[in-house]
């Protein structure tokens, strides 16, 4: 494994442990629904950029070159802004919660920043090769997609559990279980389909070997780092 690979796999990995909040049950509908749709803008917003990337990457001689490449960072600076507009809603400015420190457009910058920065980081060790052949490129290409896919769904599997009740920055209920493991069963497969040596492919040797669990790891690590701090009652 790369020193890049295994440096993303100790930021994704070594952090919150996801626990239960006990306060939920005092949550005002105004303050759950802020919570709710600070989770949706986020998890839109990583898979928008992660799109905005992978169809940079797909064209022949373009400046993907991350954070400011010529021909992705307004794709980028896009996703960003309706993040920016929608991740403190109307609900947060009727009810800021305290654990947020505030629902202004500091903290929203913070947030988004924080989140694009997962992205890029992440997109510099999928897309580690500088010169793949056209199968490594089909095997890079199927990692980012999955990633962005699974990033997005696994995050609303807990944004919808919290809508209902539930606690999202804990380990949620059986539905929001069931719904994440069901999505990480289908990327797993998707990625381990295309990169797997098993299933003939060739994934970038800068890869490190990682598996199709490997990397869904990973995204679930990040994700759940974050959880905690968007569904923080």
């Amino acid at each position: 494994m790369t020193n890049s690979t295994t440096w993303l796999l100790a930021l994704c990995l070594a952090g919150t442990v996801v626990t239960a909040h006990p306060a939920l049950a005092d949550l005002a509908p105004d303050e759950r629904a802020c919570q709710v749709g600070r989770g949706r803008a986020v998890y839109d917003m990583i898979a928008a950029q992660g799109s905005c990337i992978r169809r940079c990457r797909n064209r022949t001689g373009a400046d993907c070159r991350l954070p400011d490449g010529a021909d992705v960072a307004r794709c980028l600076a896009t996703a960003k802004a309706r993040a920016l507009r929608d991740v403190f809603g109307r609900p947060c400015r009727r009810a800021c919660l305290d654990c947020y420190g505030g629902c202004g457009a500091d903290v929203a910058s913070g947030e988004v920043e924080y989140s694009s920065g997962l992205v890029t980081t992440f997109a510099a060790v999928v897309y580690c090769a500088t010169a793949p052949i056209a199968s490594e490129s089909r095997c890079t290409d199927r990692v980012a997609r999955a990633a962005a896919w699974f990033a997005r769904h696994y995050g609303l599997c807990f944004t919808r559990c919290h809508a209902t009740g539930c606690d999202g920055g804990g380990p949620g209920n059986a539905r929001a279980q069931t719904c994440a493991s069901r999505a990480a069963r289908r990327v797993t497969t998707a990625i381990d389909a295309r990169c797997a040596p098993a299933h003939g492919g060739t994934p970038p040797p800068c890869h490190g070997g990682l598996t199709g669990a490997d990397w869904i790891g990973l995204v679930r690590g990040a994700v759940d780092n974050g959880r905690p701090v968007i569904f923080c009652r």
